[in-house]
């Protein structure tokens, strides 16, 4: 199909003619089209679309009107901090998805976590407090509907870029991945219990051999090279790993926290989120 490249100027846009040029073995056919009959079978063709999506966005406003008039309970509402997560868990479900719920487990697992040593759980204790205000204001855009903003997978935020080694920053989720894959009910006992141990004879060995090299003033990418070295030696496992790499950046963290290196996975790994905190508080 194409436009007759000279048209009466006479004529209104309306009135313009198209042509279709049809050629086979016995003749060619011009057929006239006006423009205006394509428009408006366009109009009959595709209209019905403009009022599905006026349909959609009625429904959607209507939907988020209800949610909006839904009350979401409050921890003064609920019997324990607890059980508010969990209800705030079904609220998440029902408003952004299941693809959410799993930063509540992790919010979960802290609330429920709890150090032996006196000093470390006072910190937890002083995290605790501060991931409460966190979540209080991610209730209140939940409750409104301001969902864009609340999907922050860490309600403390903190700050991780006074530490250079990418890699090893990277590699310390290694320490959760555990915690993320396991039933939420056996996770959480777990973390109750204080989780497991990492009685680990290597580990030792080790760290001993990045405290040397840190020691004789080696430069990072030289302690790198160190860490290769005992990976290749010791065909190391994911949790060991991170624990080698923790050792190497641990000088940045500027003994804000004593990190123990026998602690379950994920106890480290929440040792971790508490220094990341206390440090950005300081720089």
């Amino acid at each position: 199909m194409r436009l007759l490249e000279n048209i009466n100027p006479e004529l209104k846009d309306a009135d313009y003619y198209a042509v279709v040029y049809r050629n086979d073995m016995e003749f060619n056919k011009y057929v006239p089209i006006r423009v205006s009959q394509i428009i408006q079978y366009l109009h009959k063709r595709y209209g019905h679309i403009e009022k599905i999506v006026q349909a959609i966005d009625r429904y959607n406003d209507d939907k988020i009107i209800n949610l909006m008039e839904k009350h979401i309970p409050l921890p003064e509402e609920s019997d324990t901090y607890i059980s508010y997560l969990l209800g705030l868990k079904e609220a998440f479900a029902e408003r952004c998805g299941d693809k959410e719920c799993y930063q509540i487990k992790e919010w979960i697992g802290i609330m429920k976590a709890h150090f032996a040593d006196e000093k470390m759980q006072a910190e937890l204790q002083k995290y605790q407090e501060t991931m409460k205000a966190a979540i209080k204001e991610i209730h209140n855009k939940l409750q409104n509907m301001n969902i864009d903003d609340c999907f922050v997978e860490y309600p403390v935020r903190y700050r991780t870029d006074f530490i250079t080694n990418g890699y090893a920053l990277e590699k310390l989720h290694y320490l959760k991945d555990a915690f993320m894959s396991m039933p939420d009910e056996e996770t959480y006992k777990l973390i109750e219990q204080g989780g497991e141990p990492f009685i680990n004879d290597r580990i030792n060995s080790m760290l001993s051999i990045i405290s040397r090299a840190q020691d004789a003033d080696l430069s990072e990418e030289e302690l790198m090279d160190v860490a290769r070295e005992i990976d290749y030696r010791f065909k190391v496992t994911n949790s060991e790993w991170a624990r080698v790499l923790l050792k190497i950046i641990e000088p940045y963290f500027e003994n804000t926290v004593e990190f123990d290196y026998s602690l379950d996975d994920w106890y480290l790994y929440l040792q971790i989120k508490i220094a990341f905190w206390r440090m950005s508080k300081k720089i």
